[in-house]
């Protein structure tokens, strides 16, 4: 799932979809070790006020040994809007 974050005050967000497939690369020893629960799917929303983004999530992996070879779908739309 996505995760958002910056969100301003007053505003509220839709994104569509709301969650994305990764790909990761691990290396063998690595991979017992994982905990997908560690791993975040963050879409920053500071500094933006209403409208419709297309924007790239951001991955934060639990160590560096791990790498991200695709993240589908590549974008995601956020529709930011006043709250009611």
């Amino acid at each position: 799932p996505i995760q958002i974050e910056g969100l301003g005050e007053d505003l509220q967000a839709e994104i569509s979809p709301d969650n994305v497939d990764i790909v990761l690369s691990v290396p063998g020893a690595t991979i017992d070790e994982l905990d997908l629960t560690k791993i975040l799917v963050l879409i920053d929303l500071s500094e933006r006020g209403p409208g419709t983004y297309q924007l790239v999530p951001e991955i934060l992996l639990e160590n560096d040994q791990i790498s991200v070879d695709a993240i589908l779908p590549s974008s995601i739309e956020v529709t930011i809007s006043e709250a009611d």
